[in-house]
């Protein structure tokens, strides 16, 4: 519930706020991080991009499966959009992986 102090911002506001600070890490866990960061040689900002093929792909009646190149094409446009150099891949589809390779080996020049 938005206190009454808060209602001209609104409910999305008060969520966003509230989530924001559940969310945040510790100090100590945001320490942590930025220890695994510097280690993994990520500089600054890191996308996340989870790319599903598994089950979520299996059920054609409920959703249609996303072409991987369009899921890189988006975390592309947002990364350049932010100035963010490193993209975080998750995904359950091992062809993912090579694409994302062959995509970042192709992009750098070094195919």
């Amino acid at each position: 519930t938005v206190p009454d102090s808060c209602m001209d911002q609104g409910q999305l506001w008060w969520s966003a706020i509230t989530l924001q600070a559940i969310m945040r890490p510790s100090l100590d866990f945001q320490a942590r991080l930025r220890k695994m960061k510097n280690i993994m040689g990520w500089d600054g900002r890191v996308l996340g991009l989870h790319v599903r093929h598994g089950d979520s792909c299996a059920d054609v009646v409920r959703k249609t499966c996303i072409a991987t190149h369009r899921y890189f094409e988006q975390a592309e446009e947002v990364a350049a959009r932010y100035n963010i150099r490193s993209i975080f891949l998750a995904t359950d589809d091992p062809h993912v992986v090579e694409a994302a390779r062959f995509r970042t080996t192709e992009r750098d020049g070094m195919g």
